[in-house]
């Protein structure tokens, strides 16, 4: 078992959820999305952004080009009118990789020069 939380957490099934954690089995299948109301052992905590990852990834962008998929997010989260099928969901029983994008200015819910990103699961 599992446990990463982060500020926000982006399920595709709904608002952002705030402060919030997902807890997967050893086979990365997610068993919860709950509030981070307390302190639990063992969850590892990130200031950022987690994010589900596309649906195609290996065939979207190379392998490690990390700068590709972070300006790929970026457009599809600042500009919501378009379209998320490409993104597997966060949600119960589904296998999902994940990605945390660091230094997210969530004032102006933006990315900035310094954000990055790095693959959680």
């Amino acid at each position: 078992m599992k446990k990463i939380a982060a500020n926000y957490i982006i399920t595709l099934t709904g608002l952002p959820l705030r402060n919030h954690y997902i807890k997967v089995d050893s086979d990365q299948k997610i068993i919860e999305i709950e509030p981070l109301d307390k302190e639990f052992a063992a969850t590892a905590f990130y200031n950022g952004l987690i994010i589900p990852e596309p649906i195609n990834l290996v065939e979207d962008f190379p392998i490690n080009d990390f700068q590709r998929i972070l300006d790929w997010y970026k457009e599809k989260i600042e500009y919501p009118d378009k379209s998320f099928k490409k993104f597997k969901k966060f949600k119960i029983g589904s296998k999902t990789g994940a990605f945390l994008i660091k230094n997210f200015d969530f004032l102006s819910w933006h990315f900035t020069y310094e954000s990055e990103i790095i693959k959680l699961l």
